[in-house]
């Protein structure tokens, strides 16, 4: 019977750890619940609102808008402009972002004039500055394409095919078949220098300011 003796303290002392344990994590969860009430309630890095957990909505979008914007540019600067010629870069990213910046103030002021929320504008901002990204990569391409690197490869592809002409039924197949691989090289070319030129400008040319909304961009 001695071992109903010995039940008795070991169960209280159970009791006690686990009501220890109980209250450990009601302490946790309470920290937490706190660390968090603080941290949605810092005012908006942008533009000060209470309780924004550091960005709102809006300027969270607009931050990104402006990342956008500047890769729409530097991409368009990428296509245009010799990469290691300052003033030529320099040319295209002053004409790029301009026009691009004025596209979204006026599309900005047309929708607040019709009633539109901070957000809303913001959202506005944002596609806008990304489909001048993509429009700006496909001209880039083009551009880079119909340039003298790729039009190199574009040549060595085509001669590498028509030395295996005798593999094919006709030498028309076998051009045709050079052609496309021509094309290819071509388009590949292209893709490799767009991205090659991304990585320089990306490195050398940053937002002049530092908030949420940047000034224009200028050389590292």
């Amino acid at each position: 019977m001695g071992w109903r003796h010995n039940a008795g303290p070991a169960c209280a002392g159970r009791r006690r750890a686990g009501r220890s344990s109980g209250g450990h994590l009601a302490q946790v969860r309470a920290e937490a619940e706190a660390a968090e009430q603080a941290r949605r309630a810092v005012p908006c890095a942008g533009c000060g609102a209470s309780d924004s957990a550091g960005l709102c909505t809006a300027c969270a979008t607009w931050r990104s808008a402006e990342a956008e914007i500047r890769e729409a540019v530097l991409t368009a600067a990428a296509g245009q402009a010799e990469v290691d010629n300052l003033s030529d870069v320099e040319r295209v990213v002053v004409q790029a972002e301009s026009a691009l910046r004025r596209e979204v103030e006026e599309a900005s002021a047309r929708v607040r004039a019709d009633g539109a929320t901070l957000d809303e504008v913001a959202s506005l901002a944002r596609l806008i500055a990304e489909t001048a990204v993509f429009t700006s990569r496909r001209s880039a391409l083009a551009l880079l394409a119909h340039g003298e690197v790729a039009a190199a490869e574009a040549d060595l592809a085509f001669a590498a095919r028509m030395r295996g002409a005798h593999r094919y039924r006709t030498r028309a197949d076998a051009e045709r078949a050079a052609d496309e691989a021509a094309e290819q090289a071509r388009e590949r070319t292209a893709r490799s220098l767009l991205s090659e030129r991304l990585s320089v400008l990306r490195t050398r040319w940053h937002p002049a300011g530092a908030g949420v909304t940047h000034g224009p961009l200028r050389p590292a």
